[in-house]
């Protein structure tokens, strides 16, 4: 068995963004979560695009929510920028 490249060791504070930005390995893998010196999940390809749309679609219809007032409103949600692999990892569904 191969060691995983440094490229591709994220820890959950990193940037979910550019995990999308190069290669997959094994045609699905963006990244190893690493937390604690241990593996904490795997980051696919495939999922992540997923969440990343959730959350541009999220972002379109933000606007339109803005016209009914609500008092249960957490604050908004983060644009694919602000994503983090700690953040889409507690998504429901996960990275798989």
């Amino acid at each position: 068995m191969a060691p995983v490249p440094p490229a591709y060791l994220a820890a959950p504070e990193d940037p979910a963004e550019p995990l999308l930005g190069r290669r997959p390995l094994a045609d699905d893998l963006a990244a190893i979560v690493i937390s604690d010196g241990r593996i904490a999940d795997i980051v696919t390809v495939t999922r992540l695009r997923q969440i990343l749309r959730q959350v541009m679609l999220a972002a379109q219809l933000r606007p339109a929510r803005r016209l009914r007032p609500s008092t249960t409103s957490s604050g908004p949600e983060p644009g694919p920028k602000a994503l983090t692999v700690r953040r889409v990892t507690a998504l429901p569904g996960g990275w798989r």
